[in-house]
Parts: C-alpha cells; structure tokens; sequence
C-alpha cells in the first residue's frame, strides 16, 4: 500500500492557496518550538501540503501520547495571546475543541488523543517545523471516516487521491479504514453512504486555479458515492454468505461440546 504514495511528494511549505493566512499563523504559533508527538490531519494537511485542490479552515491535530495532548492544549493560551478568540469551548481528558476567531478568520481547532496513530508512521515536517501526517495515514482517515461522515469534502478529498493512485479495491479499503476505526466494515460503510444526500451548495470549495466548478465538484463526488455503493455492496454479497456459512460451522461445533 505504502508504495503507492511514494510518487506522490508534500510540499516544502504549505500552500498560500489551500491555506488561509490566519490558519498559517495559526498553526506556526501552535506549533511553537519542538512536537514529535502530535501531528496535522485532515482537509488542511491533504489540501495544504499534498494536493492543493480546495480551501480548508479547519485545524485538526491528533496527539499520540497524553503529555503531548495535554501540552497542545495549553499551547492554544499562545493563540489567544496573541489575540485570538476562542468560543465553543470543549474540553475532556482526549478531546478539545473550539471556534476560533483570528485575524478577521474564523475556523475550527480539534485536538484529539489517539495513541493508535504512532503506528501508522513518522509524520512528513515542512520547513517551518510543522509534522503532518503522511498522505497514506491521511487516506485512511479519509476512509474510516465515511462511516460517521461521509462530507462532501471528503469525498472530494477521495476523489483527489484516487486520481492519482487509482481506484483501490474493497478489500484494501477496509483494512486501512480499520487502522484507525475498528468498527469500518462494508455494511457500515454502506449504511453511510446510502444515507447521506449529497448537496450541490455544499461544493464551494474547490480552489478558482484547478478550474473545478461547483457543479462538476458536486458531480465528482456523486460519481464516486455511486461507485462505492456498488463496490462495497457486491463485496458484502460475497462476504456474507461466507459468514453465514463459518456461523453454522461455529453452532455446530457447539452442539457437539453440548452432546458430549
């Protein structure tokens, strides 16, 4: 799988483009000094170092130990020295949010604890020091996230990755959606995806310099929810009666314990 990726190389610095210049100040003021163990996921990571194929205004980091949770979410009292804004507040022993409002922007900021994501892989660091997942963790993300989610930007983010790795099988999609949710399985990923509408109105949010409007936006993502309906659902036709079959196996097995 890692192979796949290797043609593809982040960029040095992030994208002017991709990011705006509030979350670019943003994040260098976060990550003041030296982080080995939290890292930039999401749609400002893939769009802002790797892809730069739409706007992203959201800043989603994920810790890997518990001090260095803890020590990002002090790091936001920096922000707001800085005159930052902070409304929304959220905070647990694994998880911050909030809204942010900084130099005229407003954007999103989640810090999340996943000791999980250590295995998956040292992060790329841009030249201003900033780790960022690498882009086969990102496309897991991007995969196990279908289930709960299923955006309209991440399906656009898929599509991206897609047209420059090819189209991945079932199979392979599962297993990287479970490096990072055990729960990823072909009925979830259906239930999901047969369950969200995706809206035109919803794809402003394709960069003005790679031509995509957001009507062909909105198409690319429709095309691809069409074609992972039906890949995910010719893989559970032939899965289940697979399962079925080892659960009569495994009552079987029962009954004999039970007669003996």
């Amino acid at each position: 799988m890692a192979a796949l990726f290797k043609s593809i190389k982040p960029l040095p610095q992030f994208s002017k483009k991709a990011v705006p210049n509030a979350l670019h100040e943003a994040l260098r003021l976060l990550f003041t000094g030296s982080w080995t163990d939290v890292c930039l996921v999401g749609g400002t990571a893939l769009a802002g170092v790797y892809a730069e194929h739409r706007r992203s205004d959201d800043i989603d980091l994920f810790a890997t130990t518990p001090s260095s949770f803890t020590a990002m979410v002090r790091q936001t009292a920096g922000l707001k020295k800085q005159g930052a804004v902070f409304s929304q507040e959220l905070s647990t022993p694994h998880y911050f949010h909030a809204a942010v409002d900084f130099k005229k922007h407003r954007f999103t900021l989640d810090i999340v604890l996943d000791e999980n994501l250590k295995n998956l892989g040292e992060p790329f660091v841009t030249e201003e020091g900033i780790p960022v997942a690498r882009l086969e963790t990102l496309f897991c993300m991007k995969v196990a996230c279908l289930v709960s989610r299923c955006s309209e930007k991440d399906l656009f983010d898929l599509d991206w990755i897609f047209s420059k790795i090819g189209f991945v099988d079932v199979a392979t999609l599962i297993e990287c959606g479970r490096k990072i949710d055990a729960g990823v399985t072909a009925e979830s990923m259906l239930i999901s995806l047969n369950g969200t509408l995706l809206k035109k109105e919803a794809c402003h949010f394709a960069l003005p310099e790679t031509g995509v409007t957001v009507e062909e936006a909105h198409k690319r993502v429709s095309k691809l929810q069409k074609k992972l309906i039906h890949d995910f659902g010719e893989f559970e036709k032939k899965e289940k009666p697979l399962s079925e079959i080892q659960s009569l196996k495994d009552m079987a097995s029962i009954q004999k314990k039970i007669s003996k």
